[in-house]
């Protein structure tokens, strides 16, 4: 396998995680400069311009994070391979591409934007947080307007994919740096 073609395999495996929830891909490990991590579902994949879109709730403690440094690396894991794509996330709250990602929100996927308190409040029992009656089914479209107030959209822009191949057979290492006009590559020391 070449390089460029380990580069187009890795981003249509991207492109696959986004639309089948039941694919590797389909969730990674988020980790900003606080040395925090914590799960996200990928919701865009692109190769060009190299991005990855997730969705947050505006008030979760990490975009405070992202705020002060931008700098995040996603890790997913799937087919032996764990890709680290390295970039700077941009914060989309009240924009275009806010609008047009709420827009394609599911109703089901909404209702996590519609609890009163923030990602993170302290309770003295285990909720939801969610209005009552939420907890069992999906908010109306009427219902689920609330939660745009809360809906924020996170743009990874990559600039570094390192790729692990977990061949039995030995293991393989790709790093890929990607600017605005073009991508170089090249294999290096597992």
């Amino acid at each position: 396998m070449t390089l460029e073609m380990l580069y187009r395999s890795l981003w249509q495996a991207l492109e696959l995680g986004v639309l089948d929830p039941a694919h590797a891909y389909h969730l990674g490990v988020l980790a900003t400069h606080g040395a925090n991590a914590r799960s996200v579902v990928l919701r865009s994949a692109s190769a060009a311009p190299a991005q990855i879109l997730i969705y947050s709730d505006r008030r979760a403690p990490k975009i405070t994070e992202i705020e002060i440094d931008p700098r995040a690396t996603l890790v997913v894991y799937g087919d032996r391979r764990q890709l680290r794509l390295r970039g700077r996330l941009s914060i989309h709250r009240d924009d275009a591409l806010g609008d047009t990602c709420w827009e394609a929100c599911p109703l089901s996927s909404r209702r996590a934007y519609l609890t009163a308190d923030a990602p993170g409040t302290a309770l003295n029992e285990p909720q939801s947080g969610l209005p009552a009656g939420l907890d069992q089914r999906p908010p109306t479209l009427a219902e689920s307007a609330a939660g745009r107030a809360n809906f924020t959209v996170l743009e990874l822009r990559i600039d570094a994919i390192d790729c692990l191949l977990l061949d039995p057979g030995g293991y393989r290492r790709a790093i890929f740096r990607v600017d605005a006009s073009a991508v170089t590559s090249s294999w290096c020391i597992p």
